[in-house]
């Protein structure tokens, strides 16, 4: 009798514990940062415009010089933070 008692019980609990709300990951964004609009451009179409999971960042404004560009100190944060620095490379970028 107290098995059967205690198997009602053990069900029960299990029962139970299969309605419990499914826990959420914690998801965090990839945040990428570009230097100039052809790079972020290229990104974009890359991992989707409307892509919740992706912080797509432009570093420099439009109508900025790429040549004569010197970056903020809130740039380099930007920059330390993200996951993935995009950059031309060679003398367009020679302050990276």
């Amino acid at each position: 009798m107290k098995f059967k008692k205690l198997m009602t019980i053990a069900l029960a609990a299990f029962m139970l514990a299969g309605c419990a709300p499914k826990q959420q990951k914690n998801q965090t964004k990839l945040k990428i940062v570009a230097t100039t609009f052809p790079q972020y451009d290229w990104i974009r179409e890359i991992v989707g415009k409307d892509n919740p999971n992706v912080d797509l960042q432009l570093l420099m404004k439009n109508g900025g010089d790429l040549h004569s560009y010197q970056p903020t100190a809130g740039d380099i944060a930007n920059i330390s933070d993200a996951n993935l620095f995009v950059y031309v490379g060679g003398e367009s970028d020679e302050w990276v």
